[in-house]
């Protein structure tokens, strides 16, 4: 729910092909394959998502609207989400995260477009264009750091090893 719980998620228009259920092995090989694209953009005013992250939330900008539109029309319901200075999708950082729209509706208290979205993973804008309603940008995926835990676990036996010779005189 958003806003204190006085608006729930919207469960209207799913987009075309899409299911209550994620199959989150078959998103991340394709996402995998996403090395540049063009989606619609999306910013926010008020928060970022992160990869792995659900939201719902309000839909108040033309722009925003449109761009929720474009990425259901595309047939796979990408967008890129962006942090915005004003909320339109007009001046956005560079950074963003390349989301699902899971479900476009109105919410139930307000009458106003709300809509549910997955982050799946990290994108920068290497090129935005504008269109009259909205504005598209060209993304390539972000590869995350590598968490590589060997040097970690050598450390910490190496420790262990040496506090038990310690201890044991």
């Amino acid at each position: 729910s958003l806003r204190r719980g006085r608006c729930s998620a919207p469960r209207a228009r799913r987009p075309p092909g899409s299911s209550k259920q994620t199959n989150r092995g078959i998103l991340k090989v394709v996402i995998l394959i996403l090395i540049m694209t063009i989606l619609p953009v999306l910013g926010l005013s008020r928060g970022v998502l992160f990869p792995g992250q659900l939201i719902c939330m309000h839909v108040r900008h033309d722009r925003s609207k449109s761009a929720l539109r474009a990425a259901q029309d595309s047939g796979n319901s990408w967008l890129g989400v962006f942090a915005s200075h004003d909320g339109s999708g007009l001046r956005c950082c560079d950074v963003g995260t390349v989301a699902r729209v899971i479900s476009v509706g109105q919410g139930d208290c307000c009458g106003q477009m709300v809509t549910e979205l997955e982050g799946l993973a990290r994108v920068r804008a290497v090129g935005s264009f504008e269109h009259e309603d909205r504005s598209d940008a060209t993304c390539e995926r972000l590869e995350e750091a590598s968490s590589d835990q060997a040097p970690v676990a050598a450390l910490v036996t190496e420790i262990r090893n040496v506090a038990e010779s310690a201890a044991r005189t």
